[in-house]
């Protein structure tokens, strides 16, 4: 599938972006900056979150839709170990470059699985506007209708919950975490090198904030707050949202929160 040669190219990507600051390794003791920018000592980088999309279920007068889950905005604290390693100037520099190629390994990866979704999605998109015509037709009551489009929905979410190309995900996520990480090493004394190991081991030890963490402040993935079911009564999505009246031909892919932090790109 042409999703999953995607997701082995990332891999192959994400080893060579980081590779580059393999070279650049430091053996000796280094003396630290005065000061640390905001931008490091409040840095986030992608959890390893890979969930599948949420599913707005199709009604008679609604198409299907696919929102990003919470997890694509799930962020995980990195400032406290920036802290902790002390950097000099010029590693700071460094590791700005490292975050920033971490945020685009992780953004590519997530959003091929997207894309995979919403291909998966087209079959059962065309099953609904095929009952959507039929009862437009007379050939099948709304009764009918109503129950043949809610079979479509389980169907739909199944699929999703299936999708082989969430495997293909996990793997180049944790690509992209491995080469950061390796190449974050690459810059460190081996005193610094040992600060990592324990982040590693144990990322709660370091400092407020600590742990996985929500990008948007509210903390609340899709499905927050509920909407009036203007259209087909019988109609909501397994989250719980209600449906309007009118129809869309939009893919409905939803939108991603965020993440107010200065490090965080896209």
């Amino acid at each position: 599938m042409k999703t999953r040669k995607m997701m082995m190219g990332l891999l192959g990507a994400a080893l060579i972006a980081f590779g580059s600051f393999g070279l650049v390794g430091c053996s000796e003791a280094v003396a630290p900056a005065d000061d640390m920018p905001m931008a490091l000592a409040t840095a986030t980088i992608p959890a390893l979150d890979v969930e599948e999309a949420v599913v707005n279920d199709a009604t008679i007068d609604m198409p299907m839709q696919l929102e990003r889950p919470a997890g694509d905005r799930k962020r995980q604290n990195f400032g406290g170990l920036l802290k902790a390693l002390n950097l000099t100037a010029e590693q700071q520099t460094a590791v700005k470059d490292l975050l920033a190629q971490h945020e685009d390994c992780a953004k590519a990866v997530r959003d091929a699985l997207r894309a995979s979704e919403q291909a998966l999605m087209e079959p059962f998109k065309a099953q609904r506007d095929e009952v959507k015509a039929k009862l437009a037709a007379g050939e099948i009551t709304r009764e009918e209708a109503r129950a043949l489009i809610g079979e479509i929905n389980a169907a739909a979410r199944e699929a999703l919950k299936n999708n082989p190309e969430r495997e293909a995900a996990k793997a180049a996520m944790q690509a992209c975490r491995d080469s950061f990480l390796a190449a974050l090493r690459a810059l460190l004394t081996p005193e610094q090198s040992a600060i990592l190991d324990q982040w590693i081991a144990d990322p709660s030890a370091f400092g407020p904030g600590k742990g996985d963490r929500h990008g948007d402040k509210g903390g609340k993935g899709p499905g927050k707050g509920d909407r009036p079911d203007h259209g087909d009564k019988g109609g909501k999505g397994h989250d719980g949202r209600g449906h309007h009246d009118n129809d869309s031909t939009g893919t409905g892919s939803g939108s991603d929160t965020t993440n107010t932090n200065p490090n965080t790109r896209g």
